[in-house]
């Protein structure tokens, strides 16, 4: 009972694991788990003692039940009792049998390998049965996989460069998934091909795009004062998700998020909260005016810096190279840790904080990646002697001037 029960109960966690509402119901359904067989147990036992007690009281009725069944026929009762001895002996042979002949089996197939190479020349034998991906985390050997190896992604994928015989079908989950995004034959999912050939296989993916994790900053604010606003919005974040699987496009955005997000800090500023495909950040918290304003505009300098290097690197990954747009405005917001009592973050509310938003969106009508509002050029201690526009923002009455940039002369104007 025992036995079969365990079997029972690791089928159903292997089936359900992958489900979000057995994580959240697992304590309820281990204690179902532990309370059947349990259950189950203390009936037998208590038809023991039944039986026991029954026994005792009457034995005559014990010589009767014992008396049942036996074959009335000497030679047939004889057979019976040779059997009845035997059995027992005769079970655990059979059973210590195939354990063997499967130790015999497990012993075979573990001296049946395989060989992966990778690019830098590194060989890794393998057991027969295994995944690239689980042979690249047998040896600690970094490999990228956002989804866990479920082919709910393709992190994981890899160039074949060469095989010494012919690899597996792709399965239904992995052609699902190498079809979503167009894949060449020659390239396959790490975490479903198991060779039983040696391969050469390249990673398309380096981990050292792996989002960081970044901490919000443990100073107080809770005051009006003047300081820069950049909002960043990614461009086309939209389409990425309506040719890309969840995982993939979570992997990318994650990757961009921390580019830009290391660029803030970098700069001197801090960033306030995502929003959905963007950014926002403050400068000038606790520096001057003109410190926080020509940080913010080192800052827009940095991101696009590091846009073209993330482009360079994520090159045959995108159809279209990411694109950003940014906005930057000083003015008066009030500053101070707000949202959920446990955990507040750093922002900022006011007409500035809108202005800047609106800025942002801007230009995609100016055709500029940048656009910085004459306050944050004056702020920064810039001649705004570069050609202004007069923009119309929507809830403002008047026209406000700018200056349209792109990463050229933004450049120049730091310098």
């Amino acid at each position: 009972m025992l036995l079969v029960w365990g079997h029972f109960a690791v089928g159903l966690h292997f089936w359900w694991r992958l489900h979000r509402w057995y994580q959240r119901a697992f304590p309820a359904i281990l204690v179902a788990l532990a309370l059947v067989p349990m259950s189950a147990l203390l009936g037998f036992a208590e038809v023991g003692m039944t039986m026991t007690a029954h026994a005792q009281a009457d034995p005559q009725w014990m010589r009767a039940m014992k008396a049942r069944g036996v074959p009335a026929d000497p030679r047939r009762a004889k057979l019976r009792a040779t059997l009845k001895d035997w059995v027992g002996t005769s079970w655990f042979g059979v059973v210590g049998l195939v354990f063997v002949i499967a130790q015999i089996r497990n012993w075979r197939e573990h001296h049946a390998r395989f060989k992966v190479t990778y690019p830098d020349d590194g060989v890794i034998e393998a057991p027969i049965g295994m995944s690239v991906l689980e042979v690249s985390r047998m040896v600690r050997r970094a490999h990228m996989s956002v989804c866990g190896g479920r082919a709910r992604c393709t992190t994981c994928r890899v160039l074949i460069a060469g095989s010494a015989g012919e690899l597996p079908d792709p399965g239904e989950l992995e052609a699902a998934a190498l079809r979503r995004i167009r894949a060449p034959s020659d390239v396959r999912l790490a975490c479903q091909l198991r060779p039983e050939v040696d391969v050469t296989v390249q990673p398309l993916l380096h981990p050292s795009l792996v989002a960081a994790t970044h901490h919000a900053v443990g100073q107080e604010f809770g005051e009006e004062r003047e300081v820069t606003i950049l909002f960043v919005d990614i461009r086309g974040s939209t389409s990425l998700a309506e040719t890309r699987l969840p995982y993939d496009v979570v992997f990318l955005l994650n990757s961009l998020f921390a580019a830009l997000a290391e660029a803030v800090e970098k700069s001197g500023g801090y960033y306030s909260n995502f929003t959905g495909d963007g950014l926002m950040a403050l400068f000038g918290l606790d520096r001057e005016r003109a410190e926080g304003a020509r940080a913010a505009l080192r800052c827009a300098l940095t991101m696009f810096e590091t846009l073209d290097n993330l482009n360079d690197r994520l090159a045959g990954e995108l159809e279209t190279p990411f694109a950003i747009g940014i906005g930057i405005h000083t003015g008066e917001a009030i500053v101070g840790r707000m949202g959920p009592p446990k955990t507040p973050i750093l922002s900022a509310i006011g007409d500035s904080v809108n202005t800047t938003a609106r800025l942002e969106r801007t230009t995609k009508e100016l055709g500029v990646p940048l656009v910085v509002t004459v306050e944050t050029l004056r702020a920064a201690g810039i001649p705004a002697s570069m050609p202004l526009e007069e923009v119309l923002l929507r809830g403002r009455t008047g026209t406000m001037a700018v200056a349209a940039l792109d990463e050229a002369s933004l450049r120049r104007i730091l310098i």
